[in-house]
């Protein structure tokens, strides 16, 4: 369909605009659809992207409210947090961790404040024996992924994923 051109159009714009409506080339590239970006499992060392919708909810709930979490302690749970693409050795080191899941359970921490996490019992949160950190489930009560954190003036500081050995 075919849209009318004003005669106060140039020659290229108007070869430009029937590119586009023809399916050609234009000069803003277009996104691929979310069916089309290749998903890679976790449990074969690699990275199961999350949606672009959870990654721009967050970024809209991060513009409007507070941020709970003010710094991470290494830069793969700072990655899985802000949606981003793991490489290859960061991947493999998470092994089986649900990184989708992660990323929920880090989004759920930015909002949260301490009464929130004891009122949610499938967080598991606890704080560490001999340390000032806590801990949530990363994933799973069976996964041996942990994500600690330290709490400093109602901000968490220092958030890391952590695998345990001895899950008790």
């Amino acid at each position: 369909m075919e849209t009318a051109v004003s005669p106060m159009q140039t020659s290229t714009a108007r070869a430009a605009k029937g590119s586009i409506l023809r399916g050609g080339a234009s000069a803003h590239p277009v996104e691929p659809p979310a069916s089309k970006i290749p998903r890679i499992h976790p449990k074969r060392h690699q990275l199961r992207a999350p949606s672009p919708i959870k990654v721009l909810g967050a970024f809209a709930f991060s513009c409007i409210f507070n941020l709970v979490i003010t710094s991470f302690a290494d830069t793969t749970t700072e990655t899985i947090f802000l949606g981003g693409e793991l490489s290859r050795k960061e991947a493999r080191k998470l092994g089986t961790l649900d990184t989708t899941k992660a990323f929920e359970r880090l989004a759920q921490l930015n909002e949260a404040d301490e009464k929130t996490l004891l009122l949610s019992p499938f967080l598991h949160y606890h704080k560490l024996k001999g340390t000032s950190r806590y801990s949530i489930d990363a994933d799973s009560r069976k996964s041996p992924w942990r994500i600690t954190f330290q709490w400093e003036n109602a901000e968490m500081k220092d958030v890391q994923l952590v695998k345990i050995e001895d899950t008790h």
